[in-house]
């Protein structure tokens, strides 16, 4: 183990880093929002492991036209009376796990408008993966006084509005 030398007394022993990232994957800046919003969207990398922090704000992390590391994506978020919305494309299966007190966790998937199925259902289909397979999207989150909130919806396709008449 490494040393430091000190000017008075013995050398202090340096601690190892952990090393609980995998194999090539390195840890990145979560996307944090405190007394304000942010947004991701369009053509954006996405970490290995995405983080997304809001304290008494709001983020939105649109997914639909990013490049995933993998088929299966585990987006960890906090909350503390704020809202995190996130987007990902339909085709998508959602898993959540984590706490909520005093929150909502929500997925949303609109049915299609009318026309729409034949170009939705081409674009549906696995990106970057085996055939047959779909991607999947795990969010860890921790919501206290929150929201945390997944649209499922075609790239481009804007999100519902109640007070809009259907067809």
């Amino acid at each position: 183990m490494p040393v430091i030398p000190t000017q008075s007394g013995p050398a202090l022993p340096v601690p190892a880093r952990s090393q609980e990232v995998t194999a090539g994957a390195r840890p990145s800046a979560p996307l944090v929002s405190v007394f304000s919003s942010l947004s991701r969207s369009g053509r954006w990398t996405v970490p290995q492991q995405p983080r997304v922090v809001a304290v008494f704000g709001d983020a939105k992390v649109d997914l639909r036209e990013a490049d995933w590391p993998s088929d299966v994506l585990e987006l960890r978020a906090g909350a503390l009376f704020s809202s995190v919305t996130v987007f990902v494309p339909r085709g998508t299966e959602v898993q959540f796990d984590g706490a909520a007190i005093f929150s909502d966790e929500k997925l949303i998937e609109p049915p299609l408008p009318d026309g729409a199925a034949a170009a939705t259902a081409r674009a549906v289909g696995p990106q970057d993966g085996a055939p047959g397979q779909a991607r999947v999207l795990r969010i860890r989150s921790m919501g206290i006084f929150s929201e945390v909130k997944v649209y499922v919806l075609a790239p481009g396709e804007d999100v519902p509005k109640w007070w809009k008449p259907k067809g």
